[in-house]
């Protein structure tokens, strides 16, 4: 009863938001947590009580609107519009799960809530995914991947997913009273899952931005404890990978993308402006990769690339210069504000007066290294065509509104 009573206290909204991000992870043949979110929250944004102009709306949406706009003429100026259309169906969930955080969080309890939400459905998505691939018998990672057939994790890589909200569980972890022993506990199991899944998978570049957000997170707070934190993180995520073979250790060099970004770069020089259209990389793919002076038999990995394994070299070759622009203001804008709020109204405070503000800002801290994971992630991986990228996206840029815009009570 007192389990119901405290639930009572969250809209049903939040609720289904929670099943929906709980849901990412497993191939569901009817998408029913999509269906119940899209309707809660319909019925959340005519439940909404705020009161808000038009000039409120745009001064705080303006960049999440200047995005979708521009991403909506992009499209419509692509060379295959309906194709185009199509390949950015991930967009749908993303956008419900923004106007879903956005109707429904008006104050730091809330807020809280969503948090933890995602932490636990990245430790159910974490736990679930690696249990599969342990499961499939191949020496080839990226075939266990393919063969698992994870609607969220499509290549190894795709663990930065996990990596990305990893610190949002720092957050939790730090956030939370003394009390609440059992959600620091999951939040503990969450980051120690993120862990080992990107050393399991062999993804270097997962591995490098755990380790780096487990610093900056720290680093915040007092610059000594980050460099001994990160450290440690670094000692620990070697010690699994030993443990599991040493495979992470033995991939160390760098993976030869070069002959993909060049022939992403050639695409948009060739439409520098809107792009070729979201989605068409890989059908021009081999075109401009012999334009970029690479013969498609001579280069090591000959397979169709899908993506550009860059999120930046992406949104240039298929949105050209305004997609990265409207890339720029959308994740720019929340990033510098909550900066600007961390340093001014919790750490910077805390240390002139000699004392620890961890608490208060432990939220704040852990959204900003998080959008800092998801911006490292993008240099050679993330992909806005990919379920994951776009989700964690406005997921991140959603949460932000609550910490900067909503009075926390």
């Amino acid at each position: 009863m007192q389990f119901i009573e405290r639930a009572k206290q969250y809209p049903l909204v939040l609720w289904a938001l929670a099943l929906y991000l709980c849901s990412l992870g497993f191939n569901l043949k009817y998408d029913i947590p999509l269906i119940i979110l899209l309707v809660t929250t319909i019925w959340a944004i005519n439940r909404s009580g705020r009161e808000q102009s038009a000039r409120e709306f745009l001064l705080e949406h303006w960049h999440v609107i200047s995005f979708v706009g521009l991403s909506i003429a992009i499209t419509f100026l692509s060379e295959k519009p309906r194709y185009s259309v199509m390949a950015q169906a991930q967009f749908i969930p993303a956008l419900l799960i923004y106007c879903a955080i956005v109707s429904a969080v008006d104050d730091i309890q809330k807020q809280r809530f969503v948090y933890i939400a995602v932490m636990v459905a990245g430790l159910i998505a974490g736990i679930f995914f690696v249990s599969e691939i342990f499961l499939i018998e191949h020496p080839d990672m990226m075939t266990r991947v393919k063969l698992s057939d994870n609607p969220l994790f499509i290549v190894p890589n795709d663990v930065l997913f996990l990596i990305a909200v990893s610190p949002l569980a720092w957050g939790v972890i730090f956030w939370e009273p003394k009390s609440m022993g059992s959600l620091r506990l999951v939040g503990w199991g969450f980051v120690v899952c993120s862990c080992v899944a990107a050393v399991y998978v062999q993804s270097r570049q997962a591995a490098g931005i755990f380790v780096l957000s487990v610093f900056l997170f720290f680093f915040l707070w007092r610059p000594l404890w980050g460099i001994v934190v990160g450290i440690v993180a670094l000692m620990l995520m070697l010690s699994i990978d030993i443990l599991l073979g040493g495979g992470l250790i033995n991939k160390i060099q760098l993976f030869p993308r070069t002959y993909i970004w060049k022939a992403a770069w050639e695409m948009f020089l060739d439409n520098p402006v809107w792009g070729q259209g979201p989605g068409l990389f890989k059908h021009h793919y081999y075109e401009y990769l012999e334009r970029a002076g690479y013969s498609f038999g001579l280069v090591e990995d000959r397979r169709l690339m899908n993506w550009a394994h860059s999120l930046y070299l992406e949104q240039l070759a298929e949105r050209g210069v305004l997609g990265l622009l409207a890339l720029v203001v959308l994740v720019g804008r929340p990033m510098i504000l909550l900066g600007w709020k961390l340093w001014n109204e919790d750490l910077g405070a805390g240390v002139r007066k000699g004392v620890s503000s961890a608490r208060n800002a432990a939220g704040r801290a852990g959204l900003l290294v998080a959008f800092l994971a998801f911006l490292l992630g993008g240099i050679a991986e993330t992909s806005l065509l990919r379920m994951w990228g776009v989700v964690t996206l406005f997921m991140l840029v959603a949460l932000s509104y609550g910490e900067l815009f909503l009075s926390k009570k």
